[in-house]
């Protein structure tokens, strides 16, 4: 909880610090509005330097991504709500391959359906479909501890965050929303076939 709330007062301050320092305008029309701030601030050079650690920051959200497909649907198939065969790990190196396998499969077929964009509006896509399927756990957690929690300001910051995320949602877009729907949707019956058969 504290590196999460240290992490979000960062990028808040980076977010004020860049509204702050240039004209709206010029922000909505830029690819890079950090950089554009560093360089407005302190010389050419620091946009460099912030397009250095983008790149480091990506690479990083990247390695944690492949992981994080592999071992999902490990863990769900080893707790029998997923298919069975994808709890299996390599004998040598213990690596969930068969879930990154199936995992590489759904994320290319994903970008076979989106092919007619550009590449940069394909992985905007896909990044705003995963946010959207990250923001739904907090947004049933801090439904759960409106209900169940069992003080008054407990319960208050809760309302407030579960505001937030609905808010977070909606910036996500009508397109990415839907289609998280219809993932979600196609994931209750599953889920329910696979815990009758115990595949």
């Amino acid at each position: 909880m504290l590196g999460y709330a240290v992490g979000t007062t960062i990028f808040l301050l980076t977010a004020l610090a860049v509204a702050g320092s240039l004209p709206n305008a010029t922000i909505a029309g830029s690819a890079r509005p950090i950089a554009l701030a560093a360089e407005h601030a302190v010389g050419p050079w620091a946009g460099a330097v912030i397009g250095v650690a983008a790149i480091a920051a990506a690479l990083g959200t990247l390695n944690g991504w492949i992981l994080m497909a592999g071992r999902i649907p490990l863990s769900a198939a080893a707790d029998g709500v997923f298919f069975r065969p994808l709890a299996a790990v390599h004998p040598r190196y213990g690596t969930p391959v068969k879930a990154l396998v199936v995992g590489t499969a759904v994320s290319s077929a994903m970008l076979l359906l989106y092919f007619t964009h550009t590449l940069l509006g394909v992985f905007n896509w896909i990044v705003l479909l995963a946010v959207l399927l990250t923001l739904l756990p907090h947004l049933f957690a801090t439904a759960a501890e409106i209900k169940l929690g069992g003080q008054a300001a407990s319960r208050s910051v809760a309302v407030i965050a579960f505001v937030f995320v609905l808010y977070t949602i909606y910036g996500v877009g009508l397109s990415v929303i839907l289609w998280g729907l219809v993932l979600v949707l196609a994931g209750i019956p599953l889920y329910f076939v696979l815990r009758k058969s115990g595949r």
